[in-house]
């Protein structure tokens, strides 16, 4: 079975939807969710007929692209016009430039590399990590590290890397090598995953024993131990004076930020998916496929980004380890250019090409709007959310989720009042002649199944639309 192949085995189809990109703000949508008796709704700001309502929202939604911009940066390492000055002067340039973390209450930025979205293995990347490459991952490191002073040999006495192995122990060598020889001070804690949502996320059966590696060390690495209150987790066991951080609820692949093959290639660039050879490790080879493998065409939908941690890690982290700034190395979806959003703590991202730059802002913009009209969410806005609510407009029945914009549509089961009605009356006389049949020769049909069970699974068969018909039931409702 080739790369290209194995790429979707073990995974559902995808069923998401295209979305508008967010170029301005009449094509922004917000989904406002049903509850009770009320009907899920689509909202374009455009759409918006009473006056002052869609003056209200066009004000949030201003505020808010201010705040992103304010707030998030993203900067390619590859673009297609070189960087003026270099990749290190124009971070220089976004907020975090301005940042004097010794000033601040935290005292830290955070630089944040991890192994496993560093790029993507040309070969079972579903389940095979990406290799770590040690030029790229020091070109990397050192950049952060001397990006005030290229001259600067030491760590700065206010960065605090973030260095995540992916649970490869001999990875712990190659991550460590770029502070060879400075004065350092390194912790480690070990990340732990839930099992359940786990396995679910790559498709993994439960034979066997120790086949899955739930497991991978974060190295905390600063020039002198952080100074820092122990501070207990919100959702996860225990608090930082521990060494142990979990368990991690992993996202399920249908939730993942998707794209087809021909786009993903050009979000990585050419050097980034990575040729690999060998078997790997046990426990990066399922024990036996999920699902039958499809082929893996330019259209073909699959994750971005597949061994990325959540947007919850993340929140804990930022809330156990207050950072004034962030330098993501590795900014993959964008959980934690998510995380660091909702914590109010100025993000950077380096992507991996122009494309990966403009989709993956374009990504954080409509999972902002979505968190803004979500009750539980720590960014939810209550008159945006009423405002929208109350807006009366064309009720669309899309779902607007995680797919990129260039992800085609799936197409959906056509329905309507009179073909429901039809369906309704065809399968009333076929239940009327079954029953009468049942009356006349009662013994042929007890001799055939029992009690009729024959004719239950015929029902369940092929006519299974015509009793649903009957009962109201249809796939749309189930």
């Amino acid at each position: 079975m080739s790369g290209d192949e194995e790429a979707t085995a073990g995974m559902d189809d995808t069923n998401d939807v295209v979305m508008d990109d967010a170029g301005d703000d009449s094509e922004i949508t917000f989904v406002i969710p049903g509850s009770g008796d009320a009907p899920q709704i689509i909202v374009r700001p455009n759409t918006i007929q009473d006056i002052s309502t869609r003056e209200l929202v066009n004000t949030i939604i201003a505020n808010t692209k201010q705040h992103i911009a304010a707030q998030i940066s993203l900067v390619a390492a590859e673009p297609e016009t070189p960087h003026k000055g270099g990749l290190a002067h124009v971070i220089m340039q976004t907020a975090l430039g301005q940042v004097d973390a010794s000033k601040t209450k935290s005292k830290y930025i955070g630089i944040f590399f991890d192994v496993k979205v560093a790029g993507e293995s040309n070969s079972r990347p579903h389940y095979r990590q990406p290799p770590l490459r040690p030029e790229f991952y020091k070109r990397l490191i050192d950049m952060a590290r001397t990006r005030k002073d290229p001259a600067e040999d030491s760590i700065t006495e206010n960065d605090c890397f973030f260095l995540v192995d992916g649970g490869k122990q001999g990875h712990q060598t190659e991550l460590m090598r770029p502070f060879h020889g400075m004065k350092k001070n390194v912790k480690q804690f070990m990340l732990i995953k839930d099992e359940s949502s786990t396995l679910d996320r790559y498709a993994r059966t439960r034979a066997g024993v120790g086949t899955i590696r739930l497991h991978e060390t974060l190295y905390l690495v600063s020039r002198s131990a952080p100074v820092m209150k122990s501070k207990e987790f919100i959702n996860y066991q225990g608090s930082t004076t521990g060494s142990v951080i979990g368990p991690i609820i992993m996202p399920q692949a249908a939730d993942l930020w998707s794209s087809t093959w021909a786009l993903k290639k050009q979000i990585y660039g050419p050097d980034n998916i990575i040729a690999v050879g060998g078997r790997g490790d046990d426990d990066d080879i399922p024990e036996e496929p999920a699902k039958k493998a499809k082929p893996r065409t330019a259209t073909s939908v699959e994750p971005v980004f597949y061994h990325g941690l959540p947007e919850s890690y993340y929140t804990e982290i930022l809330a156990a380890f207050p950072l004034s700034a962030i330098l993501d190395l590795t900014p993959a979806d964008g959980a934690l250019a998510l995380a660091a959003y909702k914590s109010d703590v100025i993000y950077v991202g380096v992507c991996f090409t122009d494309e990966h730059k403009a989709r993956l802002m374009n990504k954080l913009e409509r999972s902002i709007w979505k968190a803004m009209t979500t009750d539980e969410d720590p960014i939810y806005d209550a008159r945006l959310f009423a405002a929208l609510r109350a807006t009366p407009t064309e009720n669309d029945n899309d779902d607007v989720d995680d797919c990129d914009p260039a992800v085609p549509a799936p197409k959906r089961r056509a329905s309507s009042k009179a073909t429901a009605s039809k369906a309704k009356a065809k399968a009333s006389r076929r239940v009327r002649r079954r029953t009468e049949q049942g009356a006349v020769g009662g013994e042929e049909v007890g001799d055939e199944g029992g009690n009729g069970e024959d004719e239950v699974d015929e029902a369940e068969g092929d006519d299974a639309d015509d009793i649903d018909a009957l009962t109201g039931e249809d796939d749309e409702n189930a």
